[in-house]
């Protein structure tokens, strides 16, 4: 192999490295980008939930404050705050309400949600015993 044949090998392996060199750059600028918007997603997300929690418990306390309506606002309150803490660690409380989809995976695949509480419920028709009913 003559200088002018190695200096071209040379050259050639050094594109090459440059090549794989821009590459990775450009692969870790999209991974940081992606990481930088999956945490901005995350933080507006934490920002909401937090605005539902706020409007939440201005929800419990003009229901207390009417007397009326205490238990349900108490209901979406404790599923607001639920969605806080799970965003902040992580992790969903054990004492949180079930999620509207966790109650449809719960459901064999063949029956709805309606089937579901038709199957709770008696025929309307059908008369309750007193004695069966106690």
């Amino acid at each position: 192999m003559d200088a002018a044949e190695r200096f071209a090998a040379a050259l050639k392996e050094s594109e090459q490295r440059e090549q794989l060199a821009r590459k990775s750059e450009r692969e870790a600028k999209a991974e940081a980008d992606l990481r930088r918007a999956e945490a901005a997603a995350r933080a507006n997300e934490l920002a909401e939930a937090k605005r539902d929690l706020e409007k939440a418990i201005e929800e419990v306390r003009a229901a207390r404050r009417a007397g009326k309506g205490a238990v349900a606002a108490d209901e979406v309150w404790k599923a607001a705050k639920a969605r806080v803490i799970e965003l902040e660690t992580g992790d969903r409380p054990g004492w949180a309400p079930a999620l509207p989809s966790d109650a449809a995976d719960a459901l064999p695949e063949s029956t709805s949600a309606d089937d579901a509480a038709a199957d709770e419920m008696p025929p309307e028709d059908t008369t309750v015993d007193e004695d069966s009913a106690s």
